[in-house]
């Protein structure tokens, strides 16, 4: 019994993380109608960041998470500017092959800096297990699934509540009418797309403790999230 509660805890704990990286499929969508496909690699970006503010410096995980979401906007906006904007500017679907090459320079930056080996990164808590009614469960499991609950409800209150949210959803149902009402639409690409590459990081940042750090990592980890995005609707 207690193996079929661990595989189910670990399952929501994958899917958790799989799910941050679709919603940020879907943020690109909503307003550029296009994808930043290299995702997968934003995920590995924000585990190895982790190695560098946990590991090597030992810094507590909520300070390393708010300078590991600090380096994940400053890149992705860069990345917006180098693969991305002059694309849709030019009304042309070379993004795709542009985002996948920004993903390719990141994983080679994160060989360089460190290295090939798969690199351990501590838990969030000290105990790896917790005793719950006679079960033994990983404690950073049970974590990135609240984390990820957390970022839910965040997010539904960012789009439900805020100007800014709203103004998202508007362009995602007419970019047309949204623009002839004044709403910046640039603007507001740049942000949805840094929001996808922060939250496809922060989820590298939760499961690192748990699969390592390794700068292959994020392939896969982009290609279900996509395919999590596909099926469940990338309006919704």
């Amino acid at each position: 019994m207690d193996f079929f509660i661990q595989l189910i805890l670990s399952g929501l704990a994958n899917g958790s993380v799989y799910s941050l990286v679709a919603i940020g499929f879907c943020l690109t969508f909503m307003t550029n109608r296009s994808f930043n496909f290299a995702l997968g690699m934003w995920v590995m970006l924000g585990a190895m960041i982790s190695v560098t503010t946990r590991s090597e410096w030992g810094f507590h995980w909520l300070p390393s998470a708010l300078i590991t979401s600090f380096l994940l906007l400053a890149l992705g906006y860069l990345s917006f500017k180098v693969s991305m904007e002059p694309f849709l500017r030019s009304r042309n679907n070379l993004w795709v092959i542009s985002t996948l090459a920004f993903g390719i320079i990141l994983v080679d930056v994160a060989e360089l800096i460190w290295g090939r080996t798969p690199l351990s990164v501590p838990g969030f808590l000290r105990e790896p297990y917790i005793e719950l009614d006679g079960y033994s469960l990983q404690s950073q499991q049970i974590i990135i699934i609240i984390a990820c609950v957390i970022s839910y409800f965040l997010l539904h209150y960012f789009f439900k509540h805020t100007h800014t949210g709203k103004s998202l959803r508007a362009i995602s149902s007419n970019a047309f009418a949204s623009q002839i009402l004044g709403i910046p639409i640039h603007r507001l690409q740049i942000i949805s797309y840094c929001m996808a590459c922060v939250l496809a990081g922060l989820a590298g940042f939760l499961l690192s403790p748990i699969t390592s750090a390794d700068a292959n990592m994020g392939a896969s980890i982009g290609f279900k999230a996509f395919a999590i995005a596909i099926i469940g609707g990338l309006k919704n």
